[in-house]
């Protein structure tokens, strides 16, 4: 086992046990979110015919160069063809077609006219002379947005609603992704009540750990599996982990993991006979943060401070979730910004500051959300990037340039 890693170390070692999960074949609906396991071809061309971009009225090749050189035309109106529907007739110069938005363009007919540069004239439109004529053809070409075989949609995508969407216009109903993870959640701690079970007693307080880390793997797209909470003994934590490796991909516990004489979670481990990966990670906050492996599954132990469990979430679970799950990237983006605000305290080690990113005047700042207490969770709510502190910085002053970590919130999906 590892003691005292750099945040890197931990993330590679990590990302070296995990594998990626098989792929399924899913309906399109329920595919939002997922991965895609190998690359998707379009069945079709897109459109799969040409059609009209406006209602108006169609125009041969002839007639519409007449009317761009400024002459005037009477056309006779043959028949009126809706979205659905193809007109069975050949057109000639002379005559026209109404034809509705999203109608294929009929044989013969080059362009379309809109209603409004037209003259209607009982079965007869005139058009040109003194008129706008078209300076469009308001066609859209079979094939404009994509042609028969072209992939459109790679191995190792995740989908979101233009995926979605474009895969449905390509013919595409079932799709193959990589299984969703299931993620078995477990806290820890004497202290601890469910905010559903009743009001506090004592030195107690409600299990907020639990229920942001659910809703970290929701929003991930991921299937949490509730464990509940344990008391500080650690056979008693040994056996829920145990059934959190039964059910889970995926075990991540929170509490427990520093020295003190209750943090269990460790021996715990070793109870099970679970191969220690490491333990500490040089970062505050989250620095007692350990992982371990059993029987091809990794379990994530994560501080029980609120604010240390989440962006240790970020840091360390994420990376480890998006491979599971198939997809290519595993590090949220790293952006350059200047400090908007001054923090007073010095960082022997590396520290990561809770802050909102805003545009001003050209450039990225980094404003801080509130206390940077691991204990205070409040300051996550605005929260959408990390200000990356090296060890061995000093105070940090306004305009300081600084490197964050973007992270999920507020249904951002990084």
């Amino acid at each position: 086992m590892k003691k005292n890693v750099e945040l890197e170390k931990a993330q590679e070692m990590l990302l070296r046990k995990v594998h990626t999960l098989p792929e399924e074949n899913v309906n399109l609906l329920e595919a939002f979110g997922r991965v895609l396991s190998r690359d998707v071809f379009a069945s079709l061309d897109g459109p799969p015919f040409s059609r009209s971009a406006v209602d108006g009225y169609t125009l041969t090749a002839e007639d519409r160069n007449k009317i761009r050189k400024g002459h005037c035309a009477r056309l006779k109106v043959l028949e009126v063809v809706r979205a659905g529907y193809a007109s069975k007739l050949t057109q000639i110069p002379g005559t026209t077609i109404k034809i509705m938005t999203g109608a294929p363009i009929p044989r013969g007919a080059q362009a379309v006219i809109k209603y409004e540069d037209v003259l209607e004239e009982g079965d007869s439109i005139i058009v040109g002379g003194k008129g706008n004529p078209p300076e469009k053809d308001n066609v859209v070409i079979a094939g404009e947005d994509f042609v028969k075989g072209e992939c459109i949609g790679k191995k190792g995508d995740r989908l979101y609603s233009a995926s979605i969407g474009l895969l449905a216009a390509a013919g595409q109903g079932k799709v193959p992704v990589y299984r969703t993870p299931r993620v078995a959640l477990l806290s820890t701690g004497d202290e601890v009540v469910d905010v559903c079970s009743g009001s506090l007693a004592g030195a107690q307080i409600y299990n907020s750990n639990l229920y942001v880390l659910a809703a970290y793997c929701r929003s991930a797209g991921l299937h949490p599996v509730l464990l509940g909470n344990v008391h500080d003994r650690k056979e008693g934590i040994a056996e829920k982990i145990r059934d959190g490796l039964e059910v889970a991909d995926l075990v991540i516990t929170t509490g427990g993991v520093s020295v003190g004489e209750y943090d269990l979670v460790q021996d715990a481990l070793a109870i099970i006979g679970a191969d220690m990966i490491f333990w500490k990670v040089h970062m505050k906050p989250g620095s007692p943060a350990l992982a371990a492996e059993k029987e091809g599954k990794i379990i994530i132990g994560l501080s029980g401070n609120p604010a240390a469990a989440s962006i240790s979430f970020e840091l360390l679970v994420r990376p480890v979730i998006r491979k599971l799950t198939g997809q290519k990237k595993y590090f949220s983006p790293v952006l350059k910004a200047v400090v908007a605000d001054n923090y007073p305290k010095a960082s022997p080690k590396r520290r990561f500051l809770r802050s909102e990113l805003r545009f001003n005047r050209g450039q990225v700042e980094a404003v801080l959300t509130g206390s940077q207490e691991t204990s205070a969770l409040k300051s996550m709510l605005d929260c959408n990037a990390l200000i990356d502190v090296p060890a061995g910085s000093g105070a940090l002053t306004v305009g300081q340039k600084v490197l964050v970590h973007l992270v999920e919130q507020k249904g951002w999906l990084v």
